[in-house]
């Protein structure tokens, strides 16, 4: 749990330093950042705030919740309301083949985790 906990805390802080180098001389840069679920795997970026890590690093960062899944988080990305969020791979690959320009930069898992379910007669790939 400590490494998933890690690994999400630096996804996040990734995510939300890569675009500014240092703190500006005018003040924080502002960032909106997108969260679809209240949980304990996805509470990370409520600590960072609070514990003044983006200001540190030169962010202003709104963190708000999302209701409606990866789906309409992308849309909310795509519109430009809001700077990033965490939503699943195939969200990404759904929204680029339809025309968006979505990048996932980091992952807080290994792998990718997805199956292929199939009718039971369909054991092969050459059985399709």
């Amino acid at each position: 749990m400590k490494r998933f906990l890690y690994r999400y805390l630096l996804t996040v802080f990734a995510i939300l330093t890569m675009s500014v180098c240092s703190a500006d001389a005018q003040g924080l840069k502002k960032i909106i950042w997108g969260q679809t679920s209240i949980s304990s795997s996805q509470w990370i970026p409520w600590i960072a705030k609070d514990a003044k890590i983006y200001e540190k690093n030169g962010l202003d960062v709104d963190i708000v919740y999302l209701r409606g899944g990866s789906g309409d988080t992308s849309k909310a990305i795509i519109a430009g309301s809001i700077y990033a969020a965490p939503v699943t791979t195939a969200t990404v690959m759904t929204a680029n083949l339809s025309g968006a320009d979505l990048t996932t930069i980091a992952h807080t898992v290994k792998a990718v985790q997805s199956r292929v379910i199939a009718r039971p007669e369909l054991k092969r790939p050459e059985d399709i």
